[in-house]
């Protein structure tokens, strides 16, 4: 059977509520019951995208669905922009929110192929934009996470069971292969963030048998391939900042692409400089006190990262 119930969970009075059910009250009302969809937030709203319906074809719709509207479902426009028409749904594919821009790729389509092509959803002008393909093989059944600002999708099925991890940054449209997943290969796993903290772990191996580890990935002290550039060392100070936060490097290389991101402690992106000396000073008089974190990369690849507190 194929199902269109909503649900809320009230953490308070540790209690289920029904919700409307997928597309009702719309006009007309398109929507089914489905599985193997892609569940995202993004700005206070879900998104429920793709999947299979048990029709002759797969899914390609794009639902939103808004808790404080009357009618709390609302159609937007498929994956892709394609018509109803056009071959290109999908089911077991993966999705991620950076900020307030939705992300959708891999999975297995409709003319029986496993994709590697990776979409943004813009909700403001309601389209779709292709990205960067995948950094990694042709697959499904992988997970995603978004954590600092850059998106993480891995795992899942290929050729064989995966178990890479790679990173997606929208400031430069580039993937990068981090530190692999910690367990055996796994594909139908489950993947959430607590605050700052990514954790991924269940779903079943290669012999298809379930697993029941849970990892966690720490960005800060996990190296993956290419992830640290150790011929450059940046230094940033005070700590902590009343006003200004100077970043220095002892063996810098202007004509190279190096870029400083500042986050909150909440993981959104205050600040975003390229450092085109071997000295920047960054003017950070209107943030509000508290504790937040700073990347530097040089040519995409990160070169060092920390905290600071801010007064």
């Amino acid at each position: 059977m194929f199902f269109k119930d909503f649900w809320s969970f009230n953490p308070i009075s540790n209690s289920w509520q029904i919700e409307q059910e997928l597309g009702l009250y719309t006009d007309p009302i398109y929507s089914s019951g489905r599985r193997d969809a892609v569940a995202v937030v993004a700005l206070s709203k879900a998104y429920i995208m793709c999947g299979y319906d048990g029709s002759s074809g797969y899914v390609k719709q794009t639902w939103q669905f808004d808790p404080t509207a009357d009618t709390c479902w609302t159609l937007k426009r498929n994956l892709a922009n394609v018509s109803d028409i056009a071959l290109f749904g999908r089911r077991w594919s993966v999705g991620f929110a950076i900020q307030d821009t939705v992300y959708l790729g891999t999975g297995f389509s409709f003319s029986q192929d496993l994709k590697k092509d990776f979409w943004k959803y813009n909700p403001l002008l309601d389209a779709w934009t292709q990205i960067a393909d995948f950094g990694g093989d042709f697959r499904s059944n992988a997970i995603a996470f978004s954590l600092y600002n850059k998106g993480y999708v891995g795992c899942g099925i290929s050729n064989a069971y995966e178990n890479d991890i790679w990173r997606y940054d929208p400031f430069h449209n580039d993937w990068t292969a981090v530190a692999s997943y910690g367990g055996a290969p796994i594909c139908n796993g489950i993947s959430f963030i607590i605050g700052n903290r990514a954790f991924a772990g269940l779903g079943n191996d290669s012999l298809y048998a379930t697993q029941s580890d849970v990892w966690e990935y720490i960005p800060d002290s996990t190296s993956g391939i290419g992830e640290i550039e150790n011929n450059s060392v940046f230094t940033a100070y005070p700590n902590p900042v009343v006003d200004y936060l100077e970043i220095n490097s002892t063996n810098f290389f202007p004509a190279k692409n190096t870029v400083c991101e500042i986050y909150s402690s909440s993981g959104q992106l205050c600040l975003q400089t390229v450092l085109s000396n071997s000295r920047t000073q960054l003017d950070l008089q209107s943030f509000s006190s508290g504790v937040y974190f700073y990347s530097i990369t040089l040519n995409t690849k990160k070169i060092t990262c920390g905290k600071f507190i801010k007064k």
